[in-house]
């Protein structure tokens, strides 16, 4: 019973939380473009962001039908057995796409927000991080996607070839996950420091630094994943299908926090 949970836990997530991303990011794009017709590199990849978002959805959506969340020993359909671990693979790689094209809508919305208010060392600041951010975030990607070489070992274990130690698997999701939730802490905090300086009165420079702060929800969730990458065992690929399902519940909610951002920064902050 507590296996069939976690599957619907991951389907229910996923197209929850997806439906969320699509109205929310479809209202926010709507009225950029429709209202103001003035829609912007931030609402482009934000966007973007939202459509990996979607699509990391549909590739859990298809490990769980297939297995995810299950003791791999009990999914005795071969077929059944690949296509779960494959998609298990998957789909994390397409939501660390969809973070960084979120994180990258946040910096170019908060070099827009700043304008000529904006110093060097600010901007330098945030791109530095963002930098930092997306060269890890890459590192995580090729990691995952070339554990095993050929990438089909991973879930034909049958397959000639080789696999990394399990120990690279688990540091290169920690490390780019502390830094993930790091950043997401300074993108929670740096805001206000801004706002502080706009023309606007003091209760919207209070709800506007509420709304900023969002982002602190997805560096809780992070902190989270990081501590179930440790008790989960990130690195077994033995009983991957398990061993990866609350980690994959946890990067599904990761995503929340900035898409209502998204929609309220149209609401509430001048352009």
């Amino acid at each position: 019973m507590a296996e069939i949970n976690r599957q619907a836990a991951l389907i229910g997530l996923s197209w929850g939380l997806g439906t969320l991303v699509i109205i929310f990011s479809g209202a926010r794009l709507w009225a950029r473009t429709m209202i103001k017709a003035q829609a912007s590199w931030d609402d482009i990849f934000m966007t973007l962001a939202a459509t990996f978002a979607i699509l990391c959805s549909v590739f859990v959506t298809i490990a769980a039908h297939y297995g995810l969340g299950k003791r791999i020993d009990t999914i005795t359909d071969p077929y059944y057995r690949e296509e779960a671990i494959k998609y298990t693979v998957i789909a994390p790689t397409v939501s660390i796409v969809s973070s960084t094209l979120s994180k990258i809508s946040i910096l170019i919305f908060l070099t827009r927000l700043m304008g000529i208010a904006a110093t060097r060392r600010h901007l330098i600041c945030l791109w530095m991080l963002g930098a930092i951010l997306f060269i890890l975030n890459l590192l995580a990607i090729i990691i995952i996607l070339r554990f095993c070489s050929p990438i089909e070992k991973q879930w034909k274990p049958e397959t000639e070839g080789r696999c990394m130690s399990p120990a690279v698997n688990f540091y290169t999701g920690v490390i780019p996950s502390a830094y993930t939730a790091f950043m997401d802490i300074v993108l929670a905090i740096f805001p206000s420091l801004i706002i502080a300086k706009l023309n606007i009165n003091r209760k919207m420079k209070i709800g506007l630094s509420c709304l900023m702060g969002g982002s602190i929800f997805a560096a809780g969730a992070t902190i989270v994943k990081i501590y179930f990458m440790h008790a989960d065992n990130l690195g077994d690929h033995h009983d991957i299908t398990r061993s990866w399902a609350n980690i994959s519940i946890l990067y599904i909610c990761e995503v929340r926090p900035k898409f209502l951002l998204n929609v309220a920064k149209f609401y509430f902050i001048p352009s």
